[in-house]
């Protein structure tokens, strides 16, 4: 889905942050490989070079969500929260995951809370750090966890 789309479909993050998209990627994320990794490496040391910049979220396929973030936290060098996000459940599902996963995750990128705390990947109300994150089962909304635990959640946009 272009990520155009996905911002409109939830219109309330623009409450949060003045939220642009930038269409880093549109692939499925099993068919990312080393050239799309260093593609979007490069886009996002560009982004957060930008003063007006605060923060980034990527949506990401949770397929391979957990390898990108964490050569992400390997290779971007900065203090901007950048925040990587998707969902377990397709939007023509009855409980879409993706509209809160999404909301939720601007409001971490926009939080200044979140600054310093490096790449992060936010699924159903869980902050996790990109160095821990695992992709643990498939076929629930809390299908992310880490051995050490979540870094926090994000409560009705609070981190």
């Amino acid at each position: 889905m272009p990520v155009d789309a996905l911002i409109n479909a939830v219109p309330q993050v623009q409450n949060l942050a003045d939220v642009k998209g930038v269409q880093a990627l549109q692939i499925a994320s099993e068919s990312i490989t080393d050239k799309e990794l260093l593609s979007l490496a490069r886009q996002v040391n560009d982004l957060v070079k930008k003063p007006e910049v605060t923060g980034i979220v990527i949506t990401h396929g949770t397929d391979t969500m957990e390898e990108t973030a964490y050569f992400l936290n390997l290779v971007i060098h900065t203090d901007k929260p950048i925040v990587l996000v998707g969902s377990m459940r397709p939007g023509t599902a009855l409980s879409a995951d993706g509209p809160l996963n999404l909301y939720s995750a601007v409001a971490l990128a926009a939080s200044p809370e979140a600054k310093g705390q490096g790449v992060m990947v936010y699924m159903n109300d869980d902050i996790y750090s990109a160095r821990d994150v695992t992709k643990r089962i498939n076929i629930h909304t809390n299908a992310f966890g880490s051995q050490w635990g979540a870094l926090g959640m994000v409560v009705e946009g609070k981190p």
